[in-house]
């Protein structure tokens, strides 16, 4: 296994034994696909969360490709949301590393926790004049 490749499954890991130490016990690692990849990591139990997990050296300078790699394989997963979870650098703590999405999975996913008020047709009156 090459280097890259053992940084990643070591992250993978990582993070399967974090989600399943926060509760989500039946998070597990995906095998590879190939182009109909799935993500790295599912949270199990019918959560339908696609993860990808970046753990290189590098990873935190790709975010870009990262995130659409993640949105491509939230699709070939059929998933109702996915983020991304990169390894900081110097850092073993899943906890500290970063989880990115686009801000329209952000908002999707926070308009679930804290629906937006009913929408009200809005009256502007003119200022009358003297």
């Amino acid at each position: 296994m090459n280097r890259a490749r053992k940084a990643g499954t070591d992250a993978e890991t990582k993070v399967k034994r974090y989600l399943i130490a926060r509760g989500y016990r039946f998070a597990k690692l995906l095998r590879l696909t190939g182009a109909a990849d799935e993500g790295d990591v599912h949270m199990g139990d019918g959560i339908p969360v696609c993860i990808e997990v970046k753990g290189g050296q590098g990873a935190i300078h790709a975010l870009s490709a990262h995130v659409r790699e993640m949105v491509a394989e939230v699709a070939n997963a059929k998933a109702e949301t996915g983020v991304t979870i990169i390894k900081t650098p110097r850092s073993a703590n899943v906890a500290d590393w970063y989880a990115v999405m686009p801000v329209s999975m952000y908002v999707d996913l926070i308009e679930r926790l804290y629906p937006p008020p009913p929408r009200t047709a809005v009256r502007i009156r003119p200022n009358p004049r003297p």
